[in-house]
């Protein structure tokens, strides 16, 4: 399942919406009953990565790419720019976090 990260011709924007997107379902399937160890490991993988960040880091990382209930959310906190340069900060860090984290329970 978590291999995605390690495709080296995905942009870390698109290995972040593919791990949301798996995390999700990881989810879904967890409070159905119908999970399997890969979808708590997974799930218990992104955690431990996230519990690495800085609170704005998580705040960022989490509106933009896993709660998406508000798309310009950004916009009373953060001018443009800083937005963007926040985005690569953050994008960068979490996916160091997860390869890192997968690579230790590996």
């Amino acid at each position: 399942m978590m291999p995605v990260i390690y495709n080296s011709n995905l942009n870390d924007k698109t290995k972040i919406k593919l791990i949301a997107k798996q995390y999700g379902a990881s989810c879904h399937n967890i409070v159905s009953f119908n999970s399997n160890y890969s979808d708590i490991y997974f799930v218990e993988v992104l955690k431990r990565a996230f519990s690495k960040m800085s609170l704005q880091g998580q705040t960022y990382i989490n509106n933009s790419y896993f709660y998406q209930d508000k798309n310009n959310w950004w916009k009373d906190i953060y001018s443009k720019s800083t937005y963007y340069r926040l985005k690569k900060k953050y994008l960068s860090e979490f996916i160091h976090n997860v390869e890192e984290t997968y690579a230790f329970f590996n």
